[in-house]
Parts: C-alpha cells; sequence; structure tokens
C-alpha cells in the first residue's frame, strides 16, 4: 500500500509542476520582448473579429484585421496589407491594445469610406495565405513581419473554407506601383509581372505613369 501511495503522490507532484512549469512559461512568452515568442501562444487566445475591406475585390488593395484576446484581457490585433492583384501581402503588422487604441485602430481603418465586413476566420486565413501563394508564384515573398504576424491566424483551418478566390486582374497579375516603392523596386516587380504575361503601372515623375500591357502594340 505504501508503495502505491508513495507512487500516486509522485504522479500528483509531477503533474503540478508541469502546471506550475507551462504557467511560467506562459508567462514567460506573455512579456518577452521577442515578439515571435509572445505569439507563440495566439492559438489558445479567443478570437474577437477578422475583418475583410468590402471592396478588396474591385481596388486590388485593403487591409484585412485580426484581433484575440490575450491573457489579462488586452487584445492582440494583427493587420495585414493585401494586394490580391499580385503583390500578397504587402505589409504586415501586430500591437498589443487596450479597448480604446482598439477602437481607434477600427476608426482608422474604416475612414475615407473604407468599409469592413467581418467575415469567418477560415475565411480570413484562406485569403491570407493564398495571396501569399500567388504573390509567391511570381517570384514576389511577404512583408518580412508577416512571418511573425502570421501566429495570429494558429489555430484557424484555412481548408474549412470553401470560398474559391480568383487573383490578378481580369486572370492577369497586375502591379500598380505605390508611393514608398522605390523606382529600383518598381521596376524588378515590374519585370516578374511583364514575364508572368501580366500588366504594370509605374508613375513617372513630370510625365503620364507608364504602362506596359502584352495586348499593347
Amino acid at each position: 500500500m505504501s508503495k502505491r501511495h508513495g507512487s500516486r503522490e509522485q504522479k500528483r507532484a509531477a503533474k503540478h509542476k508541469s502546471k506550475r512549469d507551462e504557467k511560467r512559461r506562459q508567462v514567460a512568452r506573455a512579456t518577452s520582448n521577442n515578439p515571435a515568442v509572445r505569439l507563440l501562444s495566439a492559438a489558445s487566445w479567443p478570437l474577437v473579429v477578422t475583418l475583410e475591406p468590402e471592396q478588396l475585390w474591385d481596388v486590388g488593395i485593403g487591409s484585412l484585421l485580426i484581433a484575440r484576446r490575450a491573457p489579462g484581457g488586452r487584445l492582440v490585433v494583427g493587420i495585414y496589407l493585401v494586394d490580391v492583384f499580385c503583390l500578397g501581402v504587402k505589409d504586415a503588422f501586430w500591437r498589443d491594445v487596450g479597448e480604446a487604441e482598439y477602437k481607434a485602430m477600427l476608426d482608422k481603418l474604416t475612414s475615407h469610406g473604407r468599409p469592413q465586413r467581418a467575415i469567418a476566420p477560415e475565411r480570413f486565413a484562406k485569403l491570407v495565405y493564398c495571396a501569399v501563394d500567388y504573390a509567391q508564384s511570381l517570384g514576389i515573398s511577404p512583408h518580412p513581419d508577416f512571418h511573425t504576424t502570421r501566429h495570429l491566424m494558429d489555430g484557424i483551418d484555412p481548408s474549412l473554407c470553401t470560398d474559391e478566390f480568383e487573383f490578378g486582374q481580369n486572370g492577369k497579375p497586375c502591379y500598380m506601383a505605390g508611393p514608398n516603392d522605390s523606382p529600383a523596386i518598381a521596376h524588378m516587380l515590374a519585370g516578374r509581372i511583364n514575364a508572368a504575361g501580366g500588366h504594370f503601372l509605374i508613375p513617372v515623375s513630370g510625365s503620364m505613369p507608364f504602362d506596359l500591357d502584352d495586348d499593347d502594340p
């Protein structure tokens, strides 16, 4: 009896130690200065909302937002600037915010006539990952911060979404140079889009934008 009792006590002690260790790991992750470490537990945080711009497929680019409730009650928000015409995830970042900051982020996101609509988490994740895959098929990598921010989609199964997405514009990749794209980056991307049979638009200083389409004479 004493041996069995001792074995039960050892198992109980080991179980308590395991729980204490896991709690310490959770605290360490939550307070880590390394953002990648802090988001490793995101799959266990309750989802608050996943948003998609209503006009994303019309204008070709927009910011998608995901928010989860972290331990302690604060919100962790991820925003992905997605270009469905060719570039995939052009920018990505996340913030740990309170309720007031969260509301301000939502207000900014929907300002200037950019309404958002709530979508299923599975659609959200599938859309983001498929946009990345499409861009990579053109030789374009996602924004470096995507590799950290993507952890906010951990625990969401994109395969559960039955929606199908058609990237590009009229079946072809289309690149429109942004104001922050350097001439070197713009021409590099234009070359890849042109090689893929798509078209591009690059503003030229002091003149009309330069447009190249394979269908043009």
